[in-house]
């Protein structure tokens, strides 16, 4: 087998030799002591005679406020104003404190919930009664402002629903107006009754236009034919007879003498002819007349409806427009309604006080026995460290 080849004596004197490490800080302990005796008084003189103490005291209010919601005042806004300018300075002034805004920002620790509903704020200050003073006002300030800001808030949104429903009214007025001045300019009800009345008229004219030619103009004309025909036979007057005519005033005795008698059925024939000549005439120009009518009347019609048409499609459109911008004009009103009823409610939209600021009973800085214990452990390393230096530092001394 291989011997293990020893280990060399320099590699022992390099190493640390723990003994020799707790020797020396041993005979070094009183200067340890010293140090650390020296350290926890001063900080005992510290954190009992010269650094002021700290009080907190804390005050919780709940986020979650319908009124608020509907403001759009989220959890978020509450928290931002909690710790605002408007706030502090709100604050300053309602606690007449000698302190400037950005002091008391100093003095105040706000934290949100996870759930975002509960707002925590705690103050501090040198003494117990002035941090729950401080957490007092801050809640006064807070629901002073919150109010004041949920106000502002209605009001802007106020103001742009009532420019709206100026505007949609306004819009809503002229479309209505245009409306009703096309009904009193264009009167579709008389271009209606106009139109019917030429329907009914060219229905009545092509009916006797048709009864005309079909019927009467053709009778006419064939019994004026056959009166011709009948008066072309008869005689114009009759034979002559012996008539025997007695004078009254006179003592003569009867004379006879040849009278001329027209023939009655002549007579009636002619008369009949010339009723019927001028029956003929008068139908044939109604005739001529009722076909000008029928030739005229259907673009008469065509364009009469045709702008009935137009107009009708122009009144539809008008009438959109009112019926569209009715219900905008109702919405516009139901909004500015429910912001002026909000307007009224917007106190009530601050958030409510869950905990109350309690006074504080003990002081939460400094912490004295804390501060001592660090003092004392941070010395005893100081001074363990500075006894390890001194004795390599005299080692070294003497080995020269």
């Amino acid at each position: 087998m291989q011997a293990h080849s020893p280990v060399p004596v320099q590699a022992w004197e390099d190493e640390i030799d723990l003994r020799q490490l707790i020797e020396s800080i041993w005979r070094r302990r009183w200067f340890i002591a010293s140090l650390v005796i020296a350290a926890v008084a001063a900080a005992g003189v510290l954190s009992y005679f010269v650094l002021p103490p700290r009080y907190e005291s804390s005050i919780t209010v709940d986020l979650l406020v319908p009124q608020a919601t509907e403001l759009g005042l989220n959890p978020a806004v509450f928290e931002a104003l909690a710790t605002s300018n408007r706030v502090l300075e709100a604050m300053v002034q309602l606690g007449f404190l000698d302190m400037t805004p950005d002091r008391v920002r100093g003095s105040i620790a706000v934290s949100l919930s996870k759930d975002s509903r509960l707002l925590t704020v705690t103050t501090r200050a040198q003494s117990a009664s002035q941090a729950q003073q401080l957490a007092v006002l801050w809640y006064e300030a807070f629901r002073q402002e919150a109010g004041a800001y949920a106000q502002e808030r209605v009001a802007q949104r106020l103001d742009v629903a009532e420019a709206e429903l100026a505007a949609r009214e306004s819009m809503y007025s002229a479309a209505r107006d245009a409306l009703n001045a096309f009904d009193s300019t264009v009167m579709l009800p008389v271009m209606e009754a106009r139109l019917e009345s030429l329907q009914a008229e060219l229905v009545e004219a092509e009916e006797r236009l048709r009864t005309l030619t079909q019927s009467t103009i053709p009778a006419d004309e064939a019994r004026l034919q056959a009166i011709q025909l009948a008066l072309a036979e008869q005689p114009q007057v009759l034979g002559g007879s012996h008539v025997m005519v007695v004078p009254v005033d006179s003592g003569a005795g009867v004379t006879t003498s040849d009278v001329t008698m027209l023939n009655p059925v002549y007579l009636q024939l002619s008369q009949d002819l010339a009723s019927t000549q001028t029956r003929l005439v008068t139908n044939r120009r109604s005739a001529e007349l009722l076909a000008t009518v029928v030739a005229e009347l259907p673009a008469q019609i065509e364009a009469l409806r045709a702008r009935l048409i137009a107009y009708r499609e122009e009144r539809a459109r008008l009438e959109r427009e009112v019926n569209a911008l009715k219900p905008m004009v109702d919405e516009a009103r139901a909004q500015r309604d429910t912001l002026l009823a909000l307007q009224r409610a917007a106190d009530a939209a601050v958030p409510a006080v869950v905990s109350d600021p309690a006074l504080p009973s003990a002081p939460v800085a400094p912490r004295k026995l804390l501060n001592m214990a660090l003092a004392g452990f941070l010395a005893a390393f100081v001074g363990v460290f500075g006894a390890l230096v001194m004795d390599f530092w005299a080692t070294g001394k003497g080995e020269q």
